[in-house]
């Protein structure tokens, strides 16, 4: 897999649609992808039964489907990974929470419903966000490789 460094939240480093297509290609090769427009309708943010740290931004796109993107591991209530145990504090979660509201063009959580949006669906799964208008994506999938 392609491994794309830990990009911290000034705005220049958000990631390109094509950086997010190749990650993505280089971990599921045969996969089409399509790029869509959509309303994020609802935030959620929650504890899992394990203690682990989720949020899902539900959207309304433009075929008509609403579909969630997140549900990510955000972090451990004891400040661990899930997967192997490794200490790495909130960092990821934060990343998540900022280049998300970047994408939306928001610096408030909770201005980002209504917010609309450019969605990269690959397998039936909106793997990247990015912003409206401008090319500036958010792929956790390939960016949480950083915090492995």
């Amino acid at each position: 897999m392609t491994r794309v460094g830990f990009r911290h939240t000034s705005e220049s480093n958000a990631m390109k649609m094509t950086e997010v297509i190749a990650g993505l290609k280089s971990v599921y090769p045969n996969s089409s992808h399509e790029v869509e427009n959509a309303v994020i309708r609802k935030l959620t943010l929650g504890c899992d039964d394990r203690g682990g740290l989720t949020s899902v931004l539900m959207m309304d796109l433009s075929d008509g489907c609403t579909q969630g993107f997140g549900t990510y591991r955000l972090g451990r209530m004891d400040g661990g990974n899930l997967a192997t145990g490794k200490q790495y504090g909130w960092g990821f979660c934060a990343e998540f929470v900022v280049r998300c509201l970047k994408c939306c063009g928001q610096t408030e959580w909770d201005d980002i419903t209504g917010s609309p949006v450019r969605v990269l669906r690959m397998n039936g799964f909106l793997l990247a966000i990015g912003h409206y208008l401008k090319d500036e994506w958010f792929c956790p999938r390939i960016e949480w490789e950083s915090f492995k």
